[in-house]
């Protein structure tokens, strides 16, 4: 989504997840820039649960189908 940007930081050997991290855009002006919009991290934010679910799945499918993760 271009209203959403979600990052999984992992280890690389053992795959674990380190962090996450999920901004949304979408409140804010559009003349702000992404730097000022990356203050708040929304990941485990319940209001935003089911969006960064679908991404995680997404970059799940793409490591999947592209690494034979």
């Amino acid at each position: 989504s271009r209203e959403q940007r979600y990052t999984r930081w992992i280890e690389w050997q053992s795959r674990d997840t380190v962090a996450e991290e999920f901004y949304d855009y979408s409140a804010a002006p559009i003349a702000t820039a992404p730097s000022v919009l990356e203050e708040v991290n929304r990941a485990g934010d319940p209001l935003y649960e089911t969006a960064q679910i679908r991404m995680s799945q997404q970059l799940d499918k793409m490591l999947k189908e592209r690494l034979n993760y």
